[in-house]
């Protein structure tokens, strides 16, 4: 317990002398000085911009594969179509050898003929959707990459202090970040 003790009043020794030190030296106390505050708001700044760009990013990520999805299913749907006219094809083939009379209806044929490819159409347009949210996506993931290097080198400023620098860079690589965000959810 008592070694406890001393060990405690050590530590609150050497606290107390490192306070006194960071005193002495001319620099303001770091909840005092103005380039921290302006520091820490910059990058609760970045912070919320990076938050807000790595949901976009995440919600374009998803709607490509949904979309990409959906190309899956229209393609599928087509294939079934072009799929059951050929049986009809062969059946009206077959039937045409049994049959010299036999009727067939070409209305039903070209219906299931605009029909695949109607389907194919939307299979088309759902992977050229794909493509443009995957873009999106990349982007956006170099803006979130951006904004949180920002905030790593907003970080330095605070202890590399009172150099100004790495608070300038993080403000433009936030900045650039923002832009390059702005661009690909616009895009």
């Amino acid at each position: 317990m008592a070694r406890l003790a001393a060990q405690t009043a050590e530590e609150l020794k050497s606290e107390n002398e490192a306070l006194e030190t960071a005193r002495d030296s001319g620099r303001p106390p770091l909840l005092e000085d103005p380039l921290v505050t302006r520091v820490s708001v910059t990058m609760a700044i970045l912070a919320v911009a990076g938050v807000i760009l790595g949901s976009i990013e995440s919600m374009q990520s998803a709607a490509a594969a949904n979309a990409a999805s959906q190309a899956l299913i229209y393609q599928n749907r087509a294939t079934d179509a072009w799929s059951a006219l050929d049986a009809r094809m062969v059946r009206q083939a077959l039937d045409r050898g049994r049959d010299a009379q036999a009727r067939f209806n070409d209305k039903d044929d070209a219906a299931l003929a605009a029909h695949a490819r109607a389907q194919e159409n939307l299979s088309l347009a759902s992977l050229r959707e794909a493509e443009r949210r995957g873009a999106r996506h990349e982007i956006l993931t170099w803006a979130v990459m951006l904004v949180q290097i920002a905030i790593a080198v907003a970080t330095i400023s605070i202890i590399a202090r009172p150099r100004r620098w790495p608070w300038r860079a993080a403000i433009v690589l936030g900045g650039a970040g923002a832009l390059l965000g702005l661009g690909g959810w616009l895009a």
